[in-house]
């Protein structure tokens, strides 16, 4: 731990792409409320195996993550209290995703709209804000009308609500598939347009939309990829149930996948052969790119995007970057099975490099992009510099009678070199 790679790592300093997830305690703490309902007399049965698979806080947060890695992202995770200090704007944030906070106090909500005005994205993907801060539902029974808006950030996403009715409940889908589908349309047109999939699924089957830009609807009716500019930045309200995306990123893509104006043949040309949870990564990703740029790429051999794929990226001086890539093993192997196959990936920077491999200590080639080997539960940690390392000069000097030496080591680079540990 004083050596080698970790002394490098305490030198760098981490780039985390300026897109937050909203951790909310409360909010985890109510779900357990509402999933352990389904349980009846067994919800002291609920040990933390059983809620990894069956907590839709954990499951919908750990989606989250998944899909903005898979997209490239290396998002920070930030708390409500951060949230009302004012974090968002101190630390630039652009976006910040809200997974299935269903309880907000007045004070957070103040908070995301002071971030929205100033230019910020708020994206909740559903069951946002209908509890307070002490897990009382909210009822908008002061509210005239059969449909309300009855979450704490309603009007500012441009929605109301039928009713309080959530299809994803303890772990389980529990709506009908076929009414939940979603499909992107034109809001002036009404015409089809993106990606259609069964994987795009309405979350809340009772929204409205009263105000927003309405880009899709179910069809069930439910209003989805809802967004609703306020001050400088946007509110978006996806009404899209995204827990099942982990399982979904490990299968090809359905049959039912396509995009609408595009042949299939020539979006495998294009884009190369469309996988799991592809739907979703091309709206959340069409989403981000309004305020974000592109996270750190990947790409397999065939030109598609790389999947599960764990990455880091961290400064090293003024130009240069250490990048850590971990496949993600989705399924461990069990006893007496083979383990996974390495994985073939092509890193993309925006500009030309120097690549090193760091454990190995040695020279990889020069370019924009480089094509590595990934192992299965190990991280390769690569360096990108903005020079190449012609060799180490080092000089010994005695320095007393007694016998003791100083050594001075260095770099001599094709220019000023940065950041190095010599091990």
């Amino acid at each position: 731990l004083t050596q080698g790679l970790t002394l490098l790592r305490e030198k760098a300093t981490r780039i985390g792409d300026p897109i937050a997830i909203y951790y909310s305690p409360r909010s985890i703490q109510t779900h357990w409320m509402l999933d352990s309902e389904a349980d009846g007399s067994w919800w002291l049965e609920r040990d933390a195996e059983f809620e990894r698979a069956h907590s839709s806080a954990l499951l919908q947060l750990n989606a989250w993550l998944m899909l903005l890695e898979d997209l490239g992202y290396a998002p920070r995770f930030v708390h409500p209290e951060q949230v009302v200090a004012g974090e968002l704007q101190k630390l630039k944030f652009k976006a910040v995703v809200l997974p299935r906070v269903t309880a907000m106090s007045g004070a957070e909500a103040g908070a995301l709209r002071d971030f929205a005005q100033g230019g910020g994205l708020v994206i909740a993907d559903g069951d946002c804000a209908t509890f307070d801060e002490h897990g009382r539902r909210r009822t908008g029974l002061d509210i005239v009308g059969p449909e309300r808006p009855i979450g704490l950030l309603d009007r500012e996403f441009g929605i109301a609500r039928k009713d309080l009715l959530i299809s994803d409940r303890n772990g389980r889908f529990l709506g009908n598939i076929e009414e939940a589908r979603v499909r992107l349309r034109d809001p002036v047109s009404g015409h089809p347009f993106g990606p259609d999939s069964l994987e795009l699924r309405a979350l809340e089957p009772g929204v409205l939309s009263t105000g927003a830009w309405n880009n899709a609807v179910s069809a069930g009716g439910a209003a989805a990829l809802l967004s609703k500019p306020l001050g400088m930045g946007r509110m978006f309200y996806l009404n899209l149930s995204l827990q099942d995306y982990p399982a979904q990123r490990q299968k090809t893509a359905g049959a039912d996948f396509h995009f609408h104006g595009v042949d299939i043949k020539e979006y495998i040309k294009n884009y190369g052969q469309p996988s799991g949870g592809e739907a979703l990564r091309l709206v959340i990703g069409d989403i981000l790119s309004e305020a974000l740029p592109s996270g750190l790429q990947l790409r397999g051999d065939d030109g598609a995007p790389l999947r599960n794929v764990r990455r880091a990226r961290f400064k090293l001086g003024r130009e240069g970057s250490l990048l850590a890539l971990l496949p993600n093993a989705a399924v461990e192997p069990k006893e007496g099975e083979a383990p996974a196959n390495n994985t073939s990936a092509w890193v993309l920077l925006e500009k030309e490099r120097h690549w090193y491999d760091v454990r190995a200590g040695a020279y990889l080639g020069a370019g924009a992009s480089m094509r590595v080997e990934l192992e299965p539960a190990r991280a390769r940690i690569l360096a990108a510099l903005p020079y190449k390392v012609e060799r180490l000069s080092a000089k010994v000097r005695r320095v007393d009678s007694r016998g003791q030496y100083k050594l001075s080591a260095g770099v001599v680079a094709s220019s000023s070199p940065g950041m190095h540990v010599f091990r």
